[in-house]
Parts: C-alpha cells; sequence; structure tokens
C-alpha cells in the first residue's frame, strides 16, 4: 500500500472520531470544506480580496458554527495528505506544480498549528521522516514543535540527528513556542544552546543568542556565548563576523577569570579550552 494511502487511512480515522462528539451539520462542514479548499488553494493574498481566509478566520468561522477544532484538523490534515500525495506520485512534476503542492501543504498544516491539536502529532511525527520532500518534512517537523511545545525536544533531537529536515522550521518553532512559555526549564536552555553551537546559518544562531541573552542569566558575559561567537567567526559562516564580531570583541573585554562558565549551573557543555588570554 502506498504512503499516501496509508496516511489517508489515518487522517479519516481522526476524522470520524471527534472525540465522541457530535457529528456538526452538514450543510455548515461542507461550507467549512470549501473554505479550508479556497484557503490552501490560494498561492498569495489577492489583493482583489478585501477579506481572505486566515487560519485564525477559518477556526473562528468552526466556532460560531459549532465545529470542534479537532474537525478543522482532520480536514486540514486530509487536504495536506492530498497535496503531499500530488508531488510525491508524480515524481516529474514541473517546478510550478511542486511549488502549488508545497504551498498547499504548508498553508494546511498551518490550520493544523492554529487548532493546537495534538491528536495530530503523529501525522506530523509521520510527514516529518517519512515525506519524500525535505520542504515538507520541515515543515512537518515545525509544525509539530509548535503543538507540542518543550514536551517535543526528544523529537527535535532525533529528526535533527537524521539529518532530513531544514532546522529552521524547528529552531523558529522552538523560539515562538518559548516566548509564550511561563517557564523555562535547563532542558530547554541547554537545547537551544545546542543550536547555537552547531547551526550552520548564522541568522539562526544570532536568534537563538539573543534568546539565550534574555532567558539565561549570565549567558551575555559566559564563555560559552564566546565559543558560538568565535565558532561562527572562524569558521566563515556568512554574516557571521558582522553578526558576532563586536558580541566576541565585548567578551575578551573581560579578563578570563570574570567570564561566566555555565556549565555546572545549566548543565550546558563546558568551554572548549582556552587559547590564550587576550590582553589589552
Amino acid at each position: 500500500m502506498k504512503k499516501t494511502k496509508v496516511m489517508c487511512m489515518f487522517v479519516m480515522c481522526a476524522t470520524c472520531g471527534l472525540h465522541g462528539q457530535e457529528k456538526p451539520d452538514n450543510g455548515k462542514m461542507k461550507r467549512l470544506e470549501s473554505i479550508i479548499e479556497g484557503y490552501i488553494a490560494t498561492v498569495a493574498d489577492d489583493h482583489l480580496d478585501t477579506n481572505p481566509p486566515t487560519p485564525a478566520s477559518i477556526l473562528d468561522f468552526a466556532r460560531r458554527n459549532g465545529i470542534p477544532q479537532d474537525a478543522v484538523a482532520s480536514i486540514a490534515a486530509k487536504s495536506a495528505v492530498m497535496a503531499a500525495g500530488e508531488l510525491e506520485e508524480n515524481g516529474n512534476l514541473p517546478d510550478g506544480a511542486v511549488f502549488l503542492s508545497r504551498n498547499g501543504y504548508a498553508r494546511a498544516l498551518s490550520i493544523i498549528a492554529a487548532t493546537q491539536d495534538s491528536a495530530q502529532l503523529p501525522f506530523l511525527e509521520k510527514m516529518s521522516r517519512s515525506s519524500g520532500d525535505r520542504e515538507m518534512r520541515s515543515v512537518s517537523a515545525g509544525v509539530y514543535v509548535y503543538i507540542a511545545g518543550t514536551n517535543a525536544i526528544p523529537f527535535i533531537r532525533n529528526v535533527i540527528k537524521d539529518g532530513k529536515i531544514d532546522n529552521t522550521q524547528i529552531i523558529h518553532a522552538f523560539l515562538l513556542k518559548l516566548d509564550t512559555s511561563p517557564t523555562v526549564d535547563s532542558g530547554c536552555l541547554a537545547l537551544l544552546y545546542e543550536f547555537a553551537e552547531r547551526d550552520e546559518d548564522a541568522f539562526n544562531v544570532k536568534q537563538v543568542d539573543d534568546t539565550l541573552c534574555k532567558m539565561l542569566p549570565g549567558y551575555s558575559n559566559s564563555v560559552q556565548r564566546l565559543a558560538v561567537a568565535s565558532r561562527c567567526i572562524e569558521k566563515g559562516i556568512p554574516h557571521a563576523k558582522a553578526l558576532f564580531g563586536k558580541t566576541k570583541e565585548a567578551i575578551e573585554e573581560f579578563p578570563v577569570q570574570e567570564r561566566a562558565d555555565l556549565s555546572k549551573r545549566f548543565k550546558l557543555p563546558p568551554p572548549p579550552p582556552m587559547k590564550e588570554a587576550t590582553t589589552r
């Protein structure tokens, strides 16, 4: 059985279950499906449409018509499977058709993200690992993280280790979730630092570095932050010098003994061996 057929069966089960809730009015459900299909098929907001659908307006329509969010998520997941199937079952699609399939898939998942429906996590995890398209895998992983939040740490470590996704989607989703989290534990901080010390995109690292400065006391002038800035610059990562040059210089202004070491307090990796203390 083809991968997409298996996913369709999963989505149909999720749709039929609806957590034991009474099935909404058929006419309202058809209207909801039509709105979702219109949103997913849109490439960009048409400037002639003064009120284009959005994930928020779709959820608002569902609420006003007594349709539960898990029903919305199930319809969106079914549409996502169709978009993925168009791409995966036709290996020689022209570039324009590939773009439309990816766009439709991403829009369907944006609706799932808006519902925050954790029942879709198995579907998102499956797609993040098994989809034949890297962009679809990446957006699936990002939405998984956005819904699961800090509970997604084991998932994040595994998919990054697999190397089948683009880290940017996961990093942005995790940072977005932490911004609204009332508490951030040491496990989250350690994961952020792993992003900072390994990612090869200087802009990603800068976002993580800024977040660590806000959330991790002592990080601003730490040996860990110096290690992050030094790695990016010494490896010649594009834009690293512009983004981290002043940071590196500022930390080096501190005497070595005054630079914070967070390896014990926050279970961060110890700093690399010091070369030679910079004197000024």
